[in-house]
């Protein structure tokens, strides 16, 4: 029985590194695709997500069967307020907004059950380093990609206008590259930043790897420009600095972290008029923020205006409210409660990483900080990006860990 087992892990096993290779492979082709190719580079989209399904599915034996509570929650959640919508929707002929929903809802049961595939304790380690491998690879692409999109550097328009890619500048006037990643450069910092969790907290045999693949970070970061990449980067270091080893300095680190949070929200729309005239941009960002909570019942905040809205495929109405904030806008649209679920399910996911407080709370704050300041969550690809690498991150935590254990007796 246990050999039976065995080969079934093995077997499954390897179809899964073969279909992760598949989706960054995908990824890479998919402004050539879209340029050498008479089709919708969406197609890809859709065959990526046929490949996720197949994640969930077919190679998962206790598919809705082995679900822990908060994801269980979380699916009859927002399952519940599909079914009550999609009814609405379905007999105003609101097709868009219908399929918008449809598409949230397949969403979150792929989040969930790609946790539940990729974090069994039945995967084998040589999961994880393949994983990593892949995902190293791919970075290293986009790397290329940004290189060959800047105008100044290599100037290769095909990959600024096809794809999807959609590049832009910041109010410094410079050039902001998106790895090719088929989005925005929002898109591109989610993934820049899942990426990071494998350099600082995942196993590399060598640390020269690691060093060269730290530069390359910082020059791709570079040419992303991304603020809120920087900002969660920070907050990571951040995390690393503070310490509570004695009575003096936990005073300290906790008047480091309350006290500018405390300023903040306090002095919010000083802040904001103040930095409305140096950015624009960002200054309707933050005007949404607060026009996200006016004329807002406490009903709406608790239970949402109805999913899809600002976190699915279409846009309502005459633009985002959520102010391109993931946060915002799916508690816009599904309520607190539903986005509460949606945190522990993450959250406790990254809570299973054997590993010390530091690297659960630098994953989870970071990612939680980017997901206020930017959307992104929207995408499956950065869905699947930011689950695989916690789930490196736990492999590499757990089976590498338990090596040095095992070498140490």
């Amino acid at each position: 029985m246990k050999t039976l087992s065995s080969k079934y892990i093995f077997k499954t096993d390897t179809i899964v590194i073969a279909l992760i290779a598949a989706i960054f492979i995908l990824n890479a082709l998919r402004p050539w695709l879209d340029f050498l190719l008479p089709i919708n580079n969406q197609l890809i989209t859709a065959v990526q997500f046929l490949i996720l399904l197949l994640f969930i599915t077919v190679l998962d034996s206790n598919f809705y069967k082995k679900t822990h509570i908060p994801s269980a929650l979380l699916l009859v959640s927002i399952s519940i307020i599909f079914i009550i919508q999609a009814l609405f929707q379905f007999f105003t002929g609101d097709v868009m907004g219908l399929i918008s929903g449809l598409y949230v809802l397949l969403r979150t049961f792929l989040l969930v059950y790609l946790f539940q595939i990729l974090l069994t304790s039945r995967r084998d380690k040589e999961i994880f380093i393949s994983a990593q491998n892949y995902l190293v690879a791919y970075f290293l692409i986009t790397f290329f990609y940004c290189v060959l999109q800047h105008p100044q550097i290599l100037n290769v328009g095909i990959l600024r206008e096809y794809g999807s890619n959609f590049t832009s500048a910041n109010p410094l006037v410079t050039f902001r590259a998106n790895g090719g990643i088929g989005g925005t450069v929002v898109d591109y910092a989610n993934f820049l930043l899942a990426f990071s969790w494998i350099l600082f907290f995942s196993h590399f045999k060598s640390k020269s790897t690691r060093n060269c693949l730290l530069v390359i970070f910082a020059i791709t970061s570079f040419l992303a420009f991304s603020r809120a990449l920087y900002l969660s980067l920070f907050f990571i270091l951040f995390v690393h600095v503070i310490s509570f080893k004695n009575i003096k300095r936990a005073i300290l680190s906790l008047m480091i972290i309350i006290v500018p949070l405390l300023l903040f929200v306090i002095n919010f729309e000083t802040i904001q008029e103040f930095y409305s005239d140096f950015n624009a941009s960002d200054s309707q960002r933050l005007e949404s923020w607060l026009l996200l909570f006016k004329n807002f019942t406490l009903l709406e905040f608790i239970l949402g205006t109805g999913i899809g809205g600002n976190t699915g495929l279409f846009l309502s109405g005459e633009g985002k409210i959520s102010g391109d904030g993931f946060v915002t806008g799916f508690t816009y649209d599904a309520g607190i409660l539903t986005f509460l679920l949606l945190f522990s399910v993450i959250t406790s996911r990254v809570l299973s990483i054997r590993s010390n407080w530091r690297v659960k709370f630098s994953i989870i704050g970071s990612m939680f900080l980017m997901l206020v300041i930017n959307s992104g969550f929207e995408k499956l690809f950065i869905v699947f990006s930011y689950v695989l690498s916690i789930a490196i991150v736990y492999g590499s935590k757990k089976y590498f860990s338990e090596d040095r254990v095992n070498v140490s007796k």
